[in-house]
Formats: structure tokens, sequence, C-alpha cells
């Protein structure tokens, strides 16, 4: 009995669909979630082709995964309350709007991570091109849910909660190893049991949607509605390619403007126009979170964590790493 009354309620959670993907497929889901979507009667043409899976889970938080083709040319709109969507784009792109505010979100170059949050409820478009293929994910949760988890935790005025003041904001996000492979993990067919299933999918979005969040609390983000546009942007943007995969313990200004042929000032101006800080706050912070996941996950010592971060003192990077997390290098090691 009560295997049975798990099954429906996974059941009820959950929907699969392979192969044939229809209109009338896409309304379900998004009832399934909780938003108003199709605001034309849904019909059962084919629109998407592969796989598709929609899961709610327990707090309010929605898990889509897509690893579809799209067949038609169409538009699909949809009225959403307020909340917060964490997007990893495998494959692909995307084309949509908020409120009449166009986005393209592309992973030509390789995988990205986006995140959009809204505080009102706003009309959102999608353009679906046939030809295309869709890799990705979203993780959504409702706005109240989390404004109420931070009002409990005394953060109601942090970066995260500041996400939900304006009517919507769109964030890209810098996207870790282990988020790609969890990505992909959710993404790939299993023939694990159902409760499994379920509970290893929600495990994953719940860890991905946590790491967005840290990235969005620090450095590892940027807004990208219309604080800077064409070479500006294109060149902030290729600043920091150049340090995420560069040697942080050896990068300088001088190093990086001889590296890409920009001047010292300009790269300094264009790059704190568009993140909102220096280059080398930004250097730090990077070697800073490289230490610390180092602690977390590689087993380094405190000293060890200090030289990579480049501190020749222990101490001083101690200061430096509680000022930033709020807790010691020690405190991490030992967790």
């Amino acid at each position: 009995m009560a295997q049975d009354r798990a099954q429906d309620l996974l059941h009820k959670k959950q929907l699969t669909y392979d192969e044939p993907i229809t209109e009338r497929a896409l309304y379900d889901m998004s009832k399934a979630s909780g938003s108003d979507e199709n605001i034309e009667p849904p019909g059962e043409r084919t629109v998407l082709k592969g796989h598709f899976n929609c899961d709610r889970f327990v707090n309010a938080i929605d898990l889509h995964s897509s690893d579809t083709v799209e067949v038609e040319n169409m538009v699909v709109e949809a009225h959403l309350q307020p909340a917060l969507t964490v997007c990893v784009l495998l494959e692909g792109h995307v084309d949509w709007s908020m409120d009449g505010e166009d986005f393209v979100l592309d992973a030509a170059s390789g995988p990205r991570g986006f995140l959009w949050a809204y505080g009102k409820p706003v009309c959102w478009r999608r353009k679906v091109t046939a030809g295309t293929r869709i890799r990705k994910i979203n993780v959504s949760v409702e706005g109240e849910w989390i404004k109420a988890l931070l009002r409990e935790a005394g953060e109601a005025g942090s970066t995260v909660a500041n996400l939900f003041e304006d009517p919507f904001q769109v964030h890209e996000w810098q996207l870790s190893k282990r988020v790609i492979t969890l990505t992909n993990q959710i993404i790939a067919a299993n023939n694990d049991n159902p409760l499994i299933h379920y509970l290893r999918r929600e495990s994953r979005a719940l860890e991905i949607l946590g790491e967005a969040l840290e990235c969005i609390d620090g450095v590892g983000s940027h807004d990208i509605r219309g604080k800077a546009h064409g070479q500006q942007m294109s060149r902030a943007e290729s600043i920091r390619e150049y340090i995420e995969h560069g040697n942080l313990g050896e990068m300088t200004l001088p190093l990086i403007s001889q590296e890409l042929g920009f001047s010292i000032s300009n790269m300094q101006s264009c790059f704190k126009h568009v993140y909102g800080m220096t280059i080398m706050d930004y250097i730090r912070e990077r070697r800073l979170l490289t230490a610390r996941t180092a602690l977390e996950r590689e087993g380094l010592s405190i000293a060890q964590a200090a030289f990579l971060a480049g501190y020749t003192s222990p101490a001083n990077f101690s200061t430096a790493f509680k000022r930033r997390f709020g807790i010691s290098p020690s405190d991490v090691k030992l967790g």
C-alpha cells in the first residue's frame, strides 16, 4: 500500500515525454508547474521531438530537462507568476522575450548558465524554430518561497533578495565542471526505479540552484540587460574568459593588456561598466573561490590554499577568506 501511494505521488509530480511532443504536452507541462501557458488553446500538432521531462518537487521547486529538436516554427506564450529560474544551456539557442524585451541565449561557444527572476507577473514568449536542437535544464522556484527563506535567514537585503526588486532581471553566471556534469546526468536517460530517479533529479537540481545563487551573491555573474552593448560587452567578456582560463596566480593587468591588445585604461573602464568591479577585484575573488573549492574538494592545507589564492601569509589569507565567506578556512576544511 505504501509503495502504491509513493508511486501515485511520483506520477502526479512527473511528466515525461519521448519522441513526439505536442502543443498539448507543453500545455500539460506548464500546468504542472503552475504557469498560465498558451493563451491560445493548445492543439495536437507535434512541435518537438526527443526527450522532455518535467518534475515538481517539494518546496515549490520545478525541474524541466530537454534533449529535443524543434520541428515547427511557432511562438509559445505564457503568463508567469513571480519566480526565479536557473538555466543551464548545453547546446542550441533559445530566442525569447519577457514583457516585450528580447533575449537570445546561445551555447554555440560551449555550455552557459543563465538566471532570471521577476518580482511581479510577466508575459513570457519563446520562439520555436524548426531544426534547432536544444539540450538544457531549467530549475525554477516560486518567488514567495525563496523570499521567505531569505527572511528567516536574516538576509532580506541580500543580493539574491534584490533580484526581486525590479520587474525582472536576467544574469549570466559562470558554470563549473560540476554543474555541467550534473546537467548531463539530469538529461541522460536512465534505468532507475521511479523513486531513485526522482530523488536523484531533485538532489542534482538543488545543487545546481545552490551554485547559481552562490555565483549571483559573489562575482561569478553579470547582468545581461542592456548595461553594455556591442564592442564594450565583447571586450569585457573576452577579459573575463581570459581570466577564467588563465593562470590566476600570474594574472596581472599588463599581461592581460599585452595578450588581448587592449589598453589598461580601456580594459578597466569597460570591465567595471559591465561587471561592476575592477579587474583586480575580480581576480582576487576568483582566487578566493578557487582556494575554497580546493579546501572543500581536494583536501589542500590552509597554507597550500593561501598560496593558490596568491597570499604569502596564511594569516592574511584567513582574514580575507573570512571577510568574503563569513567562515574561516579551517571551518571549511573541517566541513
